[in-house]
């Protein structure tokens, strides 16, 4: 209902007044996937699946400077919405609104109606030199390791606000103070709100080709509103009360340099401040950090590019419980297909599920864990990654990587000591792209895990072995 009144108001507000001009943009993916043994163990099963989603992107140009933008996801749900409510994922190929069908004769069936979600819709007014921003907006930043507004090919995630920012440009530079609101409540209370500060700074010289940007944001929110998860460390069983004010601050500075044959770009990232929750009488603090680089190199009258990435997430430290230490990256910076990636081993080596499953509780939910989507993020970890890309013609590559991490702290207060290596997974991806608006890629992978995968959640030991997996995909952007 909700999305016929909104097709059937951009149809109407474009026919009626001749000034509006109505543009459309987004993409269609197809992909699919075979991951073997999830566990890592002789025992586990694999995990194969097939996902489509669909995104259009309404752009209303009502008046000079008067813009409205939105955009529709179809194709929602691939993984369970109450687990992870704000994802890009797709539907999984195959399912249907109602899989208790029954079909009594050949001819009979459909594949199901889908629901289309609204998932941006801002307004966004131009004058001279600054810009008014109100509604619900993306949020985008450096590298993405941090903020990342889903617009890749097939990013599976994004970041969105319901904000109100001001966008002054001076020059090559600008300037863009923002708040938002992260939670509402009751509007008889303002006690129950979720509030955040932003403000964002880019100087982008396109003479030179290079980009320098800084991040701050502050979220505040008072005991009702409180969102951080009070669960830290499920192997110790610690209950956390959450009867303090939340007070997190996160800074981010970027900078990238494009050059004739050399880029290279990083970013840093810092959180600190109070999480709202509380031990023993005492407040729990937050204070994390994460750098992330990327080098490439396009070897001069040659068709090879060589690339690096490295980068380091902080873990968090067990011995401090009335402190957070881990920082974890966006779940869209991905370094390898399998690794920090798709969720593997009967343990949780980079403590992240606690953070990123509504209500998990890794001594009973392991398993559901590693059966779901690649919702894995990098945290508590170093990793290195370099590769190589032969381009045999301007249509046709070839990719291919090599990864390797290790943990930064025991992920368990029981399994402080550890070994700490993820061990090496080798990526080969041949992509094909008939357009700049096509492509499609075969990819596989090869995992050797390593010796931090030799033990499950509850610290007994698991005979880890050698896995792989096979990915194909597509996407039409337009």
């Amino acid at each position: 209902m909700l999305f016929k009144f909104i097709l059937s108001f951009l149809m109407t507000f474009s026919s009626a007044f001749v000034w509006a001009d109505l543009q459309w943009s987004g993409v269609y993916r197809f992909e699919g996937l075979m991951l073997d043994k999830v566990g890592l163990d002789s025992g586990s099963k694999s995990k194969e699946y097939a996902v489509h989603h669909l995104v259009l992107k309404p752009k209303i140009t009502v008046a000079d400077g008067f813009e409205i933008n939105a955009r529709l996801d179809a194709f929602n749900g691939g993984t369970d919405q109450s687990v992870h409510p704000t994802n890009q994922i797709g539907k999984d190929w195959g399912g249907s609104k109602n899989n208790n069908d029954r079909y009594y004769t050949s001819s009979e069936g459909n594949a199901g109606a889908e629901i289309i979600e609204l998932t941006q819709a801002y307004l966004t007014y131009t004058h001279d030199f600054a810009s008014l921003v109100v509604g619900r907006a993306p949020i985008n930043f450096g590298l993405g390791m941090t903020y990342d507004s889903g617009d890749g090919l097939f990013d599976h995630w994004y970041n969105t606000r319901d904000l109100v920012g001001f966008k002054v440009h001076i020059g090559n530079f600008y300037l863009f103070p923002m708040y938002a609101k992260i939670r509402e409540g009751s509007i008889s209370n303002s006690d129950s709100e979720g509030k955040e500060y932003m403000f964002q700074a880019e100087y982008k010289n396109p003479d030179k080709d290079s980009k320098l940007g800084f991040f701050y944001s502050e979220r505040r929110s008072n005991q009702a509103a409180n969102l951080y998860p009070t669960l830290l460390d499920p192997g110790l069983g610690t209950v956390y009360g959450q009867d303090r004010d939340q007070k997190i601050r996160t800074m981010n500075f970027y900078y990238q340099k494009d050059n004739e044959h050399f880029d290279y770009g990083f970013e840093f990232s810092y959180l600190s401040g109070n999480t709202g929750l509380s031990l023993n009488g005492s407040g729990v603090d937050i204070q994390a950090f994460g750098v992330a680089v990327e080098l490439d190199y396009a070897m001069p009258k040659s068709s090879i590019d060589l690339g690096l990435k490295f980068g380091y997430a902080s873990g968090d430290d067990k011995s401090t419980e009335d402190k957070v230490e881990g920082f974890i990256f966006n779940r869209n910076y991905d370094v390898g297909m399998l690794l920090m990636n798709h969720p593997l081993g009967r343990l949780d080596a980079l403590g992240t599920q606690t953070f990123l499953r509504t209500g998990y509780n890794s001594s009973t939910d392991n398993q559901s864990r590693i059966e779901d989507f690649d919702v894995e993020a990098i945290s508590n970890v170093m990793y290195l990654a370099p590769s190589l890309t032969y381009h045999f013609s301007e249509n046709w590559s070839l990719d291919s990587k090599l990864i390797t991490a290790w943990l930064v702290e025991g992920p368990t207060a029981a399994l402080t000591d550890i070994d700490k290596s993820l061990g090496y997974e080798l990526d080969i991806a041949l992509n094909f792209k008939p357009s700049k608006k096509i492509q499609m890629t075969l990819e596989g992978a090869a995992l050797l895990p390593g010796s931090a995968f030799d033990t499950d959640q509850s610290g007994a030991a698991v005979d880890s072995k050698f896995t792989y997996g096979l990915m194909g995909k597509a996407a039409v952007s337009f």
